[in-house]
């Protein structure tokens, strides 16, 4: 595990915002992993301006929080970004469309404003349907594509960690869609720009002060520094090290677990102050 001090002199600048991954980070499934709480208490005792980031589709912010809570964490729904919040801002800034919905009846409560259209639509927004993926429904967007709908995916995940280990994540169908119908899905989730950039306008921060700690080399380190946020990697969730050996991206440091946020961050206060 790299040292926090190390970790430290990767950074450009004091760090003055964190964004935090949840499934894989905070948690697995029900299971709470060491330090969550510890994590998120410091950040909002210290009152550092913070959000959760998450890909997950198939709960609404709403759901999100009140499942948080549940495992003992008090995260509030307005700390939380998801995908489905993100994909209504952007959707609506980008002509609001005509849209078909592909995720559950959870989710969809954070994409209000969006005209629904099932026959003809001018888009389609994937999420997660969980065992409802079948042939049937992969051809139907296939057909709505072909006619002209805009491909528009909440993320491209290839798997996600759960309790039962990794699991193919809707990254296949999406790319399956994009492949045979030759159009570039619009992503919206890690690691695409959308979340990221839609985070640091919420916290008013700047990328090269903002650091994300988040379990996926690809979606949450690599997205993250993309956008010039710092990326740590959590020996958490998904993590392996044969990825992380076998990968090109290089993160600013490697955490045993999300509790190593409370050194680094205690020991970047004095730094922290001048900014204040």
């Amino acid at each position: 595990m790299q040292e926090n001090k190390d970790l430290r002199n990767t950074l450009k600048t004091p760090v003055q915002a964190v964004l935090v991954d949840l499934d894989g980070v905070l948690h697995t499934g029900n299971v709470l992993l060491p330090g969550a709480k510890d994590a998120v208490s410091y950040l909002q005792t210290n009152r550092i301006p913070h959000l959760f980031l998450t890909n997950t589709t198939t709960k609404s912010r709403k759901a999100l929080a009140s499942f948080l809570q549940r495992l003992g964490l008090p995260i509030e729904e307005e700390r939380i970004l998801n995908a489905p919040s993100a994909a209504r801002e952007y959707v609506r800034e980008t002509g609001n469309p005509k849209t078909f919905f592909v995720m559950n009846e959870d989710a969809r409560n954070d994409l209000e404003g969006i005209p629904h259209e099932t026959k003809h639509p001018e888009a389609v927004l994937i999420g997660d349907i969980g065992k409802e993926w079948s042939y049937a429904v992969l051809n139907d967007l296939f057909q709505k594509v072909k006619n002209g709908a805009r491909l528009i995916a909440l993320h491209k995940g290839k798997y996600w960690q759960t309790e039962k280990g990794l699991q193919l994540d809707i990254g296949a169908f999406v790319a399956g869609l994009e492949y045979a119908t030759g159009v570039k899905a619009e992503i919206i989730g890690k690691p695409s720009p959308a979340l990221f950039n839609a985070a640091l306008k919420i916290l008013s921060a700047e990328a090269s002060s903002t650091i994300l700690i988040g379990d996926d080399l690809d979606s949450d380190v690599g997205g993250a520094q993309a956008c010039g946020i710092g990326g740590i990697l959590v020996q958490t969730g998904k993590y392996r090290n044969g990825i992380l050996q076998n990968s090109n991206i290089r993160p600013d440091g490697v955490w045993e677990n999300i509790g190593s946020l409370i050194p680094f961050l205690q020991n970047q206060a004095w730094e922290r102050s001048k900014y204040e």
